[in-house]
């Protein structure tokens, strides 16, 4: 019989908040396409509840919301307290109706997730699994303190600990003590999306040629505008490197720099060559992938980095810092370019080279290291049975 899972994390895509983490529901979308019974409660301070069925890729799902907002103290250090308490209440009054729809809890997430579905499970008498997907390590585990020890002592009670890349792990295995379980599973990227521009349709002349075909797009951003992307590393490279002025910057996602971002490209002189256009949804993001000459992450940390595998898919080479997963996804030397992270003369160089990559489409995606998630699932669904057979023969032993 397949496993029955819930995953539990505070990221979900939902009517308000459509491009909150899309990749957790695809990878949720191919386990159901893979025979899993899969439901996932969503309990976070932007959601006010109800029920939704998403459709990502081959799997329906229905996800549950829940509220765990603390008013006026959204985004204090008390607020957070405060939402993990009620996450915690929130998650122990779904399961005390549903207990027995499930046999195991996938959180993703350290914190608040992750923290909150082992105390949960523990009581429920379910196995957990959390994800570790980067700043959740490099942040909550690593945190100084009595917090930081109640979470990795929290984190090393679960039954089964993944990384999403090996650099991931080896910080995690730091953290935690060695009786914790550790493993990785990179994440998967959705291939009927992300993927080569199709037979026939060109953007100019001739479709084969990276250099033969006008990507209008240029240098292309795409993420969460915040301090650890360095956004604003990339924008004032591209001000003062004349040389990269041929290619347009295009920059897409939103977030606490938006404004400033902005303000920086309006003020420079090839300012008219910068373009933000927001966040996007998940096809746009593909067609303005394929329409690039290259993916820029200039990040000083990336738990994977799955924009770059997505890029790739598309096409597209990518620069990119030598940071978590990405080295594990520029796995060929066609894939593009590693730069060594707040190395600014190694990311201009490279945004010159990379502008006449010789490679076609058909040889940057091949260069990739990275999985779609169909094939991706095979290795979650091997823990998933793996977790349950173990608590099996744990229960007949006792």
């Amino acid at each position: 019989m397949p496993p029955r899972v819930l995953i539990a994390s505070h990221l979900f895509p939902s009517k308000t908040r459509p491009n909150s983490a899309p990749w957790l529901a695809e990878q949720a979308g191919a386990l159901a396409g893979a025979g899993v019974t899969v439901e996932a409660l969503c309990c976070s301070p932007f959601e006010s509840g109800g029920e939704q069925i998403l459709r990502p890729g081959s799997g329906a799902i229905r996800v549950h919301y829940r509220s765990t907002s603390a008013g006026v103290l959204n985004g204090t250090r008390a607020g957070l307290a405060l939402s993990a308490l009620r996450y915690n209440g929130r998650a122990l009054a779904f399961l005390a109706r549903r207990r027995r729809d499930f046999d195991l809890i996938h959180a993703h997430f350290g914190f608040p997730d992750g923290y909150v579905a082992v105390r949960v499970g523990a009581e429920m008498g379910l196995p957990v699994i959390v994800t570790l997907h980067g700043s959740d390590v490099t942040r909550a585990l690593a945190r100084e303190g009595a917090a930081g020890a109640r979470i990795r002592a929290t984190i090393a009670r679960a039954t089964h600990v993944v990384c999403v890349s090996e650099a991931l792990a080896d910080r995690a295995r730091t953290l935690l003590p060695a009786s914790t379980p550790v493993s990785v599973i990179p994440n998967g990227y959705d291939d009927v999306v992300f993927r080569l521009r199709p037979t026939g349709v060109v953007s100019g002349a001739g479709a084969q040629s990276l250099t033969a075909v006008e990507r209008d797009h240029g240098y292309l951003f795409v993420g969460a505008l915040r301090e650890v992307k360095n956004i604003r590393t990339l924008v004032e490279s591209y001000r003062k490197r004349p040389e990269l002025h041929s290619l347009p910057l295009t920059i897409v996602g939103d977030g606490p720099l938006g404004s400033e971002i902005a303000g920086l490209a309006r003020h420079m002189p090839a300012g008219a060559r910068v373009t933000l256009l927001g966040e996007l949804d998940r096809q746009a993001v593909a067609n303005a992938m394929r329409r690039a000459r290259a993916l820029v992450l200039p990040s000083s940390e990336e738990g994977y980095g799955v924009v770059a595998a997505e890029a790739l898919a598309c096409g597209t080479p990518v620069v990119a810092s030598s940071v978590g997963g990405l080295p594990e996804i520029l796995a060929g030397e066609a894939a593009g370019i590693l730069v060594e992270p707040g190395d600014v003369t190694a990311l201009e160089d490279a945004l010159v080279q990379i502008a006449s990559w010789p490679h076609s489409p058909a040889a940057v995606a091949s260069a990739s290291g990275a999985l779609n998630w169909r094939d991706r699932v095979a290795e979650i669904i091997a823990l998933y049975e793996r977790v349950l057979n173990d608590a099996q023969r744990g229960g007949e032993q006792r």
